[in-house]
């Protein structure tokens, strides 16, 4: 998550961030670059073993996958609605304008610790609670439950280790736990205002497959 003041932050035009991510059950671990051009173009590179790349992005109206060896594919539904999420320069500043709702719902605890529990409530059947440190102010996670016409899953998002880059404090650990699974991002390194255009176009293969 991004915790910061809302003007500082809009005044950004890109960011570049380098980590890792990791899947420690499955003994995965790659090198992760995520680079985001305001308001919503974002390509996210990974590197699997072997030396295959692994390259998403969306460009304002196309979400694509190329991937080393396969080829490259236009992304519809689910993983088109993914990406366009990540893509949102600020959706982790949560747009009010996007839900009916939003109202501290308790004081709880999250991870071990005394939290503010604010719940976002959209036009859809999922909610989103937030758990925000009552000493330092600082998100500490969030959770949602998914559901479908058939499955109810839920999501849980821990975030930690917050270190100031720029005119942001990020959190450089972000936990998602999901069914079992965890995955773990881990931030070492992000740029302001580096990124060009070119870096988010969208890439060759990918224009060739739209009509």
């Amino acid at each position: 998550s991004l915790i910061g003041v809302r003007e500082g932050f809009a005044q950004l035009r890109s960011m570049r961030v380098l980590g890792s991510f990791s899947v420690p059950a499955a003994g995965i671990e790659t090198p992760l670059e995520i680079l985001k051009v305001s308001p919503n173009r974002f390509v996210v590179r990974t590197t699997m073993g072997e030396g295959i790349e692994v390259l998403q992005g969306f460009d304002g109206h196309t979400a694509w996958s190329v991937r080393s060896g396969v080829g490259a594919r236009i992304l519809a539904g689910a993983e088109r609605e993914a990406l366009v999420k990540q893509a949102d320069f600020f959706g982790d500043l949560h747009d009010l304008t996007q839900f009916r709702d939003v109202a501290t719902t308790a004081d709880t605890t999250f991870e071990g610790r005394r939290a503010w529990q604010v719940r976002y409530v959209r036009g859809t059947p999922d909610t989103l609670y937030e758990f925000f440190d009552q000493e330092l102010g600082l998100s500490l996670g969030n959770r949602v439950v998914l559901r479908s016409a058939f499955v109810r899953v839920e999501v849980r998002t821990l975030v930690g280790d917050y270190r100031v880059f720029g005119p942001l404090r990020l959190a450089t650990t972000i936990i998602q736990r999901q069914e079992g699974v965890e995955t773990i991002i881990r931030i070492g390194f992000v740029e302001f205002d580096r990124v060009r255009d070119a870096d988010v176009t969208l890439p060759e293969q990918v224009r060739a497959l739209i009509p």
